[in-house]
């Protein structure tokens, strides 16, 4: 639905506004000189014919309170008081009216004030012609009325005000043309501009003042019809000044009735034909407005038409591709001494003079895996996945990470499951610290899940560097971390194999060391079939940070067993090595199950209620260590907490 222009609508409220105070000045006036009985102020200065009743003039005073209260102030005070001007000027006028359609003298001549005995002074209601108590009777009920909806729909005080407008346009071209007086059946109406131009006036600043109402909202609007409305609104207002002009030349005689009844032709007919090329001229506009976006859309629809051909010609090439290196195997060049690989023309590496060895390549790389990811390179591998960074061909700017399962590995149904679970476990969960996954699916290569590409280094390649964090760093990374395990138990998850390669550092929205847990493939879920996955004598996690719960296959795993896992990381990130950190199983199973945590460094300086929580996650039983991943962000900032 079209809305009315804000630029337009306060135009039309400075118009009403401007119309306001010219009607109030006059209306002042006039009554000052009812008051101190000043001819010259009674006539506004034009002449004794042109004289201004006082009761009429303090009905405009009290119409023109009404307007500026109900129509540009805002709260109930404000429109309580301008309805009862309104309803003040209401009575009054219906009064009068009544009063000389019946012949019957009411006494509404009241003296409210006079300056001595021989003057009228200020009178009110009455008296006050029949056709201009009409016009206030109409004029005031559009005011009492003003912002009454019917319907959702504010018309009722909009045609008040222009059946006002209207008889008083009557009464103004009946003066401009020359007439005296109008006649019928109910008798005879003098015609006044001292009283039609106030009129007029207060009636279009009435409408001016809410343009946005039923009738008058076409005029405000920026579309095609407010233009062409504004456009006839222009034509209309040429008449009554094509009428003025006819008068003011007669008046002056620079030319006689009939002469000046010609000039009012000419101009009516320059106008409305000005008017109309001028219309013309926006219809012009506007079309070709029109052709332009619509030949816009249409380029945009080939250009669309053109994409799409060139990515199915980049699909059906990639295809095609694929079908080549299937005919004939993929090979590598690789140097056997230095394991380096170089290209398919070389004979012998260029560093140590070795005849180079042609061997088997199942890397993925230049090939299209589910005909929409076309894999650019290798980011990583381990025992049981590869990681390959992607561009989705139909989205060719968005870049994606797909791990692949190991191919030895895709013939085991277990495997395959265990894969879909991390899928499933991962898509359910989303926290900004968490890696997102997008699509899961087989293909030719493999079982493949689809994730964010984060660009970053993993907390072990950082550790590698600087060994340990400062307690700064290490505190705005612990409690990303455990933000995000926090919301993975909230989910029924737990990770069962955290450790520094499984956490990535980013730069994000220009915020470093931004936190992505990643790598869900051993997570536990509280699904039935989750619980079905991990058989009797399999261990799964990372020997350097598992649980004790987790060397006993037989002992179920919940979320503390992440606590612990934590625990050795944080004590990592501190000391620079883990708290266990044997060179044999036997003795890493050994120490995991009985030996304490060795104490922090005191040279390293680490506050007591970090070591304290950190060799608190180390409890060899879950129910010593902090319950919950928010107990121990809890207890890494110091706030007191339960376990």
């Amino acid at each position: 639905m079209l809305k009315a222009s804000e630029k337009l609508v306060l135009r039309s409220h400075k118009i009403a506004l401007i119309l306001l105070v010219l009607v109030a000045i006059a209306s002042i006036t006039c009554l000052a000189g009812w008051a101190l009985d000043q001819e010259n102020l009674k006539t506004l200065f034009m002449g004794r014919k042109m004289i201004l009743r006082s009761s009429t003039a303090l009905s405009f005073l009290f119409c023109a309170l009404a307007l500026y209260l109900r129509g540009f102030r805002k709260g109930v005070d404000f429109a309580v008081v301008g309805a009862i001007a309104a309803l003040i000027s209401f009575v009054g006028a219906s009064a009068a009216f009544a009063e000389s359609v019946t012949a019957t003298d009411f006494g509404l001549d009241k003296q409210i004030y006079t300056p001595n005995e021989n003057s009228a002074g200020i009178t009110f209601p009455g008296p006050m012609p029949p056709n201009v108590s009409l016009n206030f009777v109409f004029l005031s009920f559009s005011l009492l009325t003003m912002g009454l909806a019917i319907n959702g729909k504010q018309w009722l005080w909009q045609i008040a005000a222009l059946v006002s407008l209207g008889l008083s346009l009557m009464a103004f071209f009946g003066y401009l043309c020359g007439v005296e007086s109008l006649c019928t059946m109910f008798g005879c109406v003098k015609m006044s501009s001292s009283v039609s131009v106030p009129l007029i006036f207060l009636s279009m600043a009435a409408l001016c003042a809410q343009p946005e109402g039923e009738i008058t909202k076409i005029f405000v609007m920026e579309s095609l019809g407010g233009r062409i409305a504004r456009r006839f609104l222009t034509f209309l207002l040429a008449i009554p000044v094509s009428l003025a002009i006819r008068s003011a030349g007669t008046a002056l005689q620079l030319y006689d009735e009939a002469f000046g009844w010609a000039v009012f032709g000419i101009l009516v007919f320059s106008s409305f034909i000005g008017v109309a090329i001028w219309s013309a001229r926006t219809l012009d506009v506007v079309d070709s407005a029109r052709q332009a976006a619509q030949k816009k859309q249409e380029e945009a629809e080939q250009q669309k038409e053109v994409i799409e051909r060139k990515l199915v010609s980049e699909v059906a090439r990639q295809v095609r591709a694929e079908k080549d290196l299937a005919k004939e195997p993929r090979l590598r060049n690789v140097c056997l001494e230095c394991t380096k690989e170089y290209s398919m023309e070389l004979e012998y590496c260029p560093d140590d003079k070795t005849m180079l060895a042609k061997l088997p390549d199942d890397s993925m790389i230049g090939t299209t895996l589910a005909e929409k990811y076309y894999v650019l390179e290798e980011l990583g591998k381990g025992g049981m996945s590869k990681v390959y960074k992607v561009r989705h061909l139909f989205l060719e700017h968005q870049i994606l990470a797909v791990k692949i399962l190991q191919s030895h590995l895709a013939s085991e149904t277990t495997n395959v499951k265990r894969f879909q679970h991390e899928a499933r476990t991962a898509s359910r969960m989303n926290h900004p610290n968490l890696l997102r996954i997008h699509d899961f699916g087989i293909a030719k290569g493999g079982p493949y899940l689809v994730m964010d590409f984060v660009k970053g280094q993993s907390l072990d390649e950082i550790l590698s560097e600087c060994k340990r964090l400062d307690l700064v760093r290490f505190e705005e990374i612990t409690q990303q971390i455990l933000d995000g395990i926090s919301y993975a138990h909230e989910n029924g998850v737990v990770h069962r194999d955290l450790k520094p390669s499984n956490i990535m550092i980013i730069e994000q929205a220009g915020q470093p060391d931004q936190i992505k847990i990643v790598d869900f493939g051993l997570a536990k879920g509280d699904q039935p079939t989750d619980m079905q996955l991990t058989k009797p004598g399999e261990l799964f996690g990372s020997p350097l940070y598992m649980s004790p719960e987790q060397w006993d296959s037989a002992t179920i795993v919940d979320a503390r067993s992440d606590i612990y896992s934590l625990g050795c990381l944080l004590y990592e990130c501190l000391v620079g090595r883990p708290p266990f950190n044997k060179d044999s199983m036997l003795e890493l199973l050994h120490d995991h199950l009985n030996a304490e945590a060795p104490p922090f460094p005191k040279a390293l300086r680490i506050p007591e209620h970090i070591q304290h929580a950190i060799l608190l996650c180390l409890a060899k039983k879950p129910e010593n260590r902090p319950q919950t991943a928010k107990n121990l962000k809890a207890m890494l900032l110091g706030k007191p907490t339960s376990v």
